[in-house]
């Protein structure tokens, strides 16, 4: 999440266009307890419910 949420910080452009940055999001929302913080992650990304 620290990883996560320091990239949205440093080029949120960028991790809203790398596969992998979404696709790690997307499979930690998939999980039925969220870490911490991912929620405004997930909806940054559009991944989000």
């Amino acid at each position: 999440m620290n990883t996560l949420e320091s990239l949205r910080r440093v080029a949120p452009t960028w991790m809203r266009h790398h596969t992998l940055a979404v696709a790690i999001v997307r499979d930690l929302w998939a999980l039925p307890n969220h870490p911490p913080g991912l929620r405004p992650l997930a909806e940054f990304l559009g991944v989000g419910e």
